[in-house]
C-alpha cells in the first residue's frame, strides 16, 4: 500500500496527462525568449541584451563547452541602452572590452552567438564581416554598423575583433520589419546590422561596479577566424528565458529550447509521454547522449517529504527532496530479467557534499515514466549503509545545485 500511494505521489498519471496534452498533436509553445550573452568577469557576470530577458520568470545560461546550465539572476539593466547584467554561480572566462576610441572603420570583425537554435542547433556559431560605419541607427554615436550576418538568437552576443577583444554587443538588424524605412528606399536593406559599441558597454559595466578587463585594438598579429573562435568559445553562452510576459505564455508550461529540439526527434508516443511528464511537474530537463534526466523540484514542498520520507528517516535534514525520471534512448536489461525504458526516482540531494541518496525506484517499460511498472523498490529505514553516492556527471551536479540549493536557502 505504501509503495502504491508513493508511486502516485511521485508521478501523477503521466499517461492521462499525456492524453490530455493531445497525443501526437503537439504544439510547441513559442513563449521562450532566447539570445546570446558573454562573460565579463571571472566570477559569473554575463552581459546580454535586456530585450532578451525582459519579463522572464527564469533566466538560464547554457554553457555549451561544459554542457551545463545555470540559473541566472538579473542584477542590473539599462532598458534604453538594451543592456542586461546577469550573475550565475559559476567561474567564467571573461572577454576583454576594447577601448572603442582605438577602433578604426573597415576592420574585420566576428559575431559569435546562437542564431535560431531550433533550426540551426545549439552549438556556438561564428560569422565574419567588417565595421561599415562607426555610427549606428540614424547616426547614433553609441552604436555602429557591421556586416557580419545575424539572425534571431544573436541578440546580446559579442562582436569581436581579430585580437579577441569585444568592440560591441549585437542589437539587431535592418530589414523588412523596418517597413517605413524600406518604403522610402529604392532597395530593401541587406545585411545591415547594428551593435552597441564597447565604450557604451564599459560605461554600463562601470555604473554597476563590475571589474571588467580592457585592451586597446591591436592590428598585429591577425588570427584567423578559427583562432578567434577557439579563444572565445568558453566565454560565449546561450541565454534562455522561460515565461516571458511579453510573449503571453504560461510560465509553468513553457517549453525550453532544449525540449523543443528533443521533441523534434521523438516519435508521437514519446512526445506525448514527455509532455505528460512536464505537465506532471518534471519541468527541468537535462539531455545527455544516452539519457534524459527530468527533475521535479516541487517535491520538497509536497507530502512525499513531509508524510513519509523524513518521518521514516530516509532523508537527512540537510538533504533537499526531489523527484527524478531517467529516460533512456533504448531498452535496458535489469538483472531480474525484465527490460525497462525509464526509472522514476525519489531522492535527496545534499547541497554541501553534492551527493544523492535514492530512496525509491520504479522501473517503467516505456519512456519518460510511462507504461507499465516492472518493479518498485523502497529503501529500508533500517538500512545500515549510508546509501548516498557521488554523481559522476558534472552537468547533473551543476543542475541540481542550481535548481535546488539556492531555492532551499531562500
Amino acid at each position: 500500500m505504501l509503495l502504491s500511494s508513493l508511486s502516485r505521489l511521485i508521478f501523477i498519471s503521466v499517461v492521462a496527462l499525456a492524453a490530455s496534452a493531445g497525443g501526437a498533436q503537439t504544439r510547441l509553445d513559442p513563449a521562450n525568449s532566447f539570445g546570446t550573452g558573454f562573460a565579463v568577469t571571472a566570477n559569473g557576470h554575463v552581459l546580454t541584451s535586456y530585450h532578451v530577458v525582459k519579463g522572464g520568470k527564469d533566466i538560464r545560461v547554457f554553457m555549451p563547452e561544459r554542457q551545463t546550465r545555470a540559473l541566472a539572476t538579473l542584477v542590473g539593466f539599462d532598458e534604453k541602452a538594451d543592456f542586461a547584467l546577469l550573475k550565475i554561480d559559476a567561474q567564467t572566462d571573461p572577454l576583454k572590452i576594447t577601448q572603442f576610441s582605438t577602433v578604426p572603420i573597415g576592420i574585420e570583425i566576428f559575431s559569435l552567438g546562437f542564431p535560431q537554435p531550433s533550426i540551426q542547433g545549439q552549438s556556438l556559431k561564428i560569422t565574419s564581416g567588417i565595421i561599415n560605419s562607426l555610427e549606428g541607427w540614424r547616426g547614433d554615436k553609441s552604436s555602429f554598423q557591421f556586416s557580419a550576418p545575424t539572425q534571431r538568437g544573436n541578440s546580446g552576443g559579442p562582436i569581436l575583433t581579430a585580437d579577441g577583444g569585444v568592440v560591441g554587443l549585437i542589437q539587431g538588424k535592418l530589414g523588412l520589419a523596418t517597413g517605413q524605412l524600406v518604403n522610402k528606399a529604392t532597395d530593401i536593406p541587406q545585411n545591415v546590422n547594428f551593435a552597441s559599441n564597447s565604450q557604451r558597454i564599459a560605461e554600463f559595466l562601470s555604473s554597476h561596479a563590475v571589474p571588467f578587463g580592457t585592451q586597446s585594438f591591436r592590428v598585429d598579429p591577425v588570427p584567423r577566424a578559427h583562432e578567434v573562435y577557439a579563444g572565445a568559445k568558453n566565454s560565449v553562452f546561450s541565454i534562455e528565458v522561460v515565461g516571458t510576459k511579453a510573449a503571453g505564455a504560461q510560465p509553468d508550461t513553457a517549453l525550453s529550447m532544449e525540449v523543443r529540439l528533443l521533441l523534434e526527434r521523438l516519435d508521437p508516443d514519446d512526445q506525448a509521454r514527455l509532455l505528460g511528464a512536464i505537465q506532471a511537474g518534471f519541468q527541468r530537463v537535462l539531455i545527455t547522449n544516452k539519457e534524459v534526466v527530468m527533475i521535479n523540484r516541487a517535491v520538497e514542498e509536497s507530502s512525499i517529504a513531509s508524510q513519509w520520507a523524513r518521518p521514516l528517516g530516509l532523508l537527512k535534514p540537510s538533504e533537499v527532496a526531489l523527484g527524478t525520471i531517467l529516460s533512456f534512448d533504448g531498452p535496458k536489461e535489469h538483472p531480474n530479467g525484465f527490460t525497462y525504458r525509464s526509472v522514476v526516482l525519489a531522492a535527496g540531494f545534499d547541497c554541501d557534499s553534492e551527493r544523492l541518496r535514492v530512496v525509491y525506484r520504479e522501473y517503467k517499460d516505456q519512456s519518460f515514466g510511462g507504461g507499465k511498472t516492472q518493479l518498485k523498490l523502497l529503501r529500508s529505514p533500517n538500512a545500515t549503509e549510508d546509501g548516498s553516492r557521488d554523481l559522476r556527471s558534472a552537468a547533473l551536479r551543476s543542475t541540481l545545485r542550481a535548481e535546488l540549493c539556492k531555492r532551499n536557502a531562500q
